[in-house]
């Protein structure tokens, strides 16, 4: 149940949880699904669809997160294939493949950092907007869907 005041709503404990949860929950499957990117984009989803009923707070967090995360995916995906193809002999190990695998592990450090601070930020109820993925979300969801 939401409360309104005259224009900001008043965010509940259980939405300040899941969307608080949206970030923590994305860091545990990248713990378990580190082998797999995929595993970590499916839970996402997963996640998102879940919650897609709640309130705006709780899916616009969840939608955030899930973005963040699946650009951190992609990232991590290419580094993934291109080490393989590096260790199985099909391709160099160049400076440029060291300089992307640098950028990715610093991707992966920000996007930790930042989910780490969204979620003790939301889950203190306050919302969040993480730069161009915060826009993203907006853009995506409406207030009535």
């Amino acid at each position: 149940m939401k409360r309104e005041t005259s224009s900001k709503p008043i965010i509940l404990d259980d939405e300040a949880e899941k969307a608080s949860f949206a970030y923590l929950m994305s860091m545990l499957i990248v713990i378990i699904g580190i082998p797999l990117p995929i595993i970590n984009v499916i839970g996402s989803i997963f996640f998102y669809i879940a919650n897609r009923k709640k309130t705006y707070f709780v899916r616009f967090h969840a939608m955030q997160s899930m973005l963040l995360h699946i650009a951190v995916i992609l990232v991590n995906s290419v580094g993934l294939f291109w080490s393989i193809s590096v260790l199985t002999g099909h391709a160099a190990a160049s400076n440029l493949y060291f300089s992307y695998i640098a950028t990715a592990i610093i991707c992966n450090i920000i996007e930790i950092v930042t989910a780490l601070y969204a979620a003790i930020e939301t889950r203190k109820k306050k919302d969040i907007k993480i730069l161009f993925f915060g826009a993203l979300s907006e853009s995506i969801l409406t207030k009535n869907n």
